[in-house]
């Protein structure tokens, strides 16, 4: 065989792997990249399993690099490193269990030797059927993976049938090869291929049916975030509606109020009226700020401080120049409002009750809001790893992200320590773009 022909052989047999392999791995994730990145990609890999087949000849380094050259190939998709990982071994799997089927096919039905079945003229038809044979179990898999959830129950019928159905049938073919020492007949070895391919297919079912639980379980996990953000956007309705109410309320007495001034001047009962005027401005000495004339920040640290006192928790609030802030009030409604629950868990399992304050200071300077909430906690935050840190971990994993996706919109910084077990949560917000 000469090399010219040889190389053109090695290169439709790379070429028809990546485009199978490419095949295969898109079954279970978008393409990274867009489609002219991909192409180029595609010729690389080609052009690496081609030189893989020309050139090495080693088994053993031929193994670790053409299951190196398939885990490539997966990364072109978007799988996780895992599923990409486990994916490779499957698709290098198959790909084997193609060609030793066909070998054997032609072997059989030809009646020639299985090294006569990888030479010459029958290699080229083994190649051509092995990848067609492969082309086939992949869509078969592409139809399998897309089925509806309604559908994926059988999945793991299947695979609880299949498992130790197979693992049985590979154990008697092994032993009657390994300790019988028996030579393997045409029933052994089609039983043998047989075998291998239920017990990689169970297996293969059983990785979908984990990925499956991993990926319902972030479903739920971020259902459950939302639902707590809808809670609070609920409660923070509520607050409003009872705002609104006070207010009408305040100008039912004060329309009251007016027509009692006008009755006191009109019989020019200056002393009463004198008297009903300091009572009035005595009475408004008493409104806090959270009872009127409320700006959403001002609002959603009200909020929070009804929700601290149930726990015995004070809020220390200072603001000062918060009018006009050209920022979503979604947005700061999650950003301090996720900030202010995480600081009130985290002081509600302090024991000593001197020490359940939480400080919190916003500033409008020139084009930046500054937030600044300080809290003592229980022992030293690893700042560099909240995650691990708390025992709600996921929830607080994700309130963070969100509050650093947030400030990342308004062009902002995020800013963590705890150094003597005080926590500093420091938030930079720019006004000088919307967000948009």
């Amino acid at each position: 065989m000469s090399f010219l022909f040889e190389f053109v052989i090695c290169l439709i047999n790379a070429a028809l792997m990546v485009y199978l392999y490419i095949l295969f791995f898109s079954s279970f994730a978008a393409f990274r990249f867009n489609k002219k990145v991909t192409f180029f990609l595609a010729l690389a890999l080609i052009l690496l399993f081609t030189s893989l087949l020309l050139f090495v000849k080693i088994p053993s380094v031929k193994f670790l690099i053409f299951i190196l050259l398939t885990l490539l190939t997966s990364l072109l998709t978007s799988n996780n490193w895992y599923r990409a990982l486990l994916l490779s071994g499957v698709a290098y799997a198959l790909s084997v269990i193609t060609e030793a089927f066909i070998t054997f096919l032609l072997s059989s039905v030809l009646s020639i030797s299985n090294q006569q079945a990888t030479e010459g003229p029958f290699f080229i038809i083994g190649l051509l059927l092995s990848k067609a044979l492969l082309f086939f179990l992949i869509v078969l898999i592409r139809r399998f993976v897309n089925k509806t959830p309604s559908q994926a129950s059988w999945k793991k019928t299947l695979a609880i049938l299949i498992i130790p159905a197979s693992t049985i049938a590979v154990m008697v073919s092994q032993y009657n090869y390994f300790i019988k020492m028996q030579e393997y007949t045409a029933v052994d070895t089609v039983l043998t291929l047989l075998s291998f391919t239920f017990l990689l297919t169970s297996n293969f079912i059983v990785f979908e049916l984990i990925d499956q639980i991993y990926r319902d379980t972030e479903k739920d996990q971020k259902l459950a975030v939302a639902d707590k953000l809808i809670n609070f956007q609920n409660e923070n309705h509520k607050q409003l509606l009872q705002h609104n109410r006070d207010i009408q309320k305040i100008r039912h007495d004060y329309k009251n109020f007016l027509i009692g001034i006008l009755s006191d001047l009109r019989n020019r009962n200056y002393e009463n009226l004198q008297n009903d005027i300091e009572d009035e401005c005595n009475r408004l000495n008493l409104i806090s700020q959270s009872e009127n004339d409320l700006n959403i920040i001002d609002h959603i640290v009200a909020v929070k401080n009804s929700k601290a006192q149930e726990h015995q928790i004070r809020i220390n609030y200072f603001s000062s120049n918060l009018s006009s802030i050209q920022i979503s009030s979604i947005d700061l409604s999650i950003i301090i409002g996720n900030a202010l629950d995480n600081a009130i868990e985290a002081v509600s399992k302090l024991e000593s009750a001197h020490d359940k304050d939480i400080s919190v200071l916003i500033n409008r300077h020139n084009n930046h809001i500054v937030i600044i909430i300080k809290n003592k906690v229980s022992q030293n935050v690893d700042t560099d790893n909240m995650a691990t840190t708390k025992t709600d971990s996921l929830n607080h994993g994700f309130g963070l992200t969100e509050i650093k996706k947030l400030v990342e919109k308004y062009h902002g910084n995020v800013f963590i320590t705890c150094e003597d077990k005080v926590f500093e949560l420091r938030i930079i917000l720019s006004t000088a773009s919307n967000g948009a």
